[in-house]
């Protein structure tokens, strides 16, 4: 019974944060994004899938236009809300390919970064993050200037 109250006041918040925001086909899309992303990710191995990740080692530019900035900042905190509130895990890849599928469909440019570092036990962290001119779409950490950038992808 707790877990019913539980689904069924996330879902009140969700619809209540669509509303007030006025973005719940937006909301919508992102989900169904991040469950197409995990699906894949689950389901083939990323080296498979990166052929439609974007131009892999090209970046887009780092000045865009600042009409756009509330737009993009909407679909970070829409990325993380939803992201964090699936019944499947969505780490920062399936986060960045949802928030870069939303940037493309306004035709917005953006490069998805993937990086690894080594934590002080010595074990590799991979970590992956989006950027939209100057702004961290996703992904942002405190330490992320530490991550060695294998690759990018734009869009």
């Amino acid at each position: 019974m707790a877990e019913e109250q539980t689904e069924g006041s996330l879902l009140v918040r969700a619809i209540k944060f669509s509303r007030d925001n006025k973005c719940f086909f937006l909301m919508i899309r992102t989900v169904i994004y991040s469950a197409f992303f995990r699906a894949g990710l689950f389901l083939f191995k990323p080296k498979r899938l990166k052929k439609h990740w974007g131009i892999e080692k090209e970046e887009s530019a780092r000045v865009e236009p600042e009409d756009e900035i509330e737009y993009v900042r909407k679909i970070s905190r829409l990325v993380l809300c939803v992201c964090n509130n699936t019944k499947w895990e969505s780490k920062c890849l399936v986060r960045a390919l949802t928030a870069r599928k939303l940037l493309c469909r306004k035709k917005l440019h953006s490069t998805m970064y993937m990086g690894i570092k080594q934590d002080k036990d010595g074990k590799m962290l991979a970590h992956a993050w989006l950027r939209w001119g100057q702004y961290i779409v996703t992904g942002i950490l405190p330490d992320l200037k530490e991550y060695a950038i294998v690759t990018i992808f734009k869009n």
